[in-house]
């Protein structure tokens, strides 16, 4: 894998702590253009109901951070990707089918739903490019505007580096599922720590990108 590539997934540093740590300062952003998704939601993909216990909290996670984690979902993430990179809206349209189909239909209406708040959040945004492609395709039926592959078109508009991306929606994932257990739950640690579970992702990511070229 090129110098090049691995700053595009890692952001403006070297290590993926430091990558993800960049935007944990200045997240405000970030917030605010997920806040409709925490207003209008009460559950994304992590977990198929509201969740009043800290035991049931965890289960859910774990379950979906191994499912989010798996080598085919880190390739589908990594095609989804290199799409956007590359400003290929007809090659994160397949791929975005992929990971549809890859979700229970429960997970894939709410993902749906979610993906259409966060275009709404950035329709006003001017010289789109591959975002306002990619949403013409969805407008048009020709997509279903899932979510992650749409954040992750919004994310590199924003200029965000794939761990910062990833780490965020993660955050959001957690924040969504733990919220309604009294008193809170403490982020999850270890394998499964957003962090970790960020840096799972990315080597996943970077794994299939050295097999495609490999295979080139």
């Amino acid at each position: 894998m090129s110098q090049r590539s691995t700053l595009i997934l890692l952001s403006s540093h070297e290590s993926l702590p430091a990558a993800v740590e960049e935007w944990a300062a200045s997240e405000d952003w970030v917030r605010w253009i997920f806040s409709g998704i925490r207003a209008r939601m009460e559950v994304l993909t992590a977990g198929n109901e509201v969740l009043l216990t800290e035991s049931s909290v965890r289960v859910a996670w774990r379950d979906f951070a191994q499912r989010i984690s798996a080598p085919d979902a880190s390739a589908l993430i990594y095609k989804l990707w290199q799409a956007v990179q590359s400003g290929d809206a007809e090659a994160w349209q397949h791929s975005e089918r992929a990971w549809h189909e890859s979700n229970s239909a429960p997970a894939a209406f709410r993902s749906i739903e979610a993906g259409t708040l966060l275009f709404a959040a950035t329709r006003g945004a001017r010289y789109q490019g591959v975002l306002g492609r990619i949403r013409g395709l969805v407008d048009e039926g020709q997509a279903r505007g899932h979510l992650l592959p749409v954040w992750l078109a919004v994310g590199s508009f924003f200029q965000l580096g794939l761990a910062p991306i990833l780490a965020e929606y993660l955050r959001l994932e957690w924040e969504m599922l733990s919220r309604r257990v009294p008193g809170g739950v403490l982020e999850p640690l270890g394998g499964i720590g957003l962090t970790a579970l960020t840096g799972q992702i990315v080597r996943g990511a970077t794994a299939e990108s050295g097999r495609l070229s490999s295979a080139i």
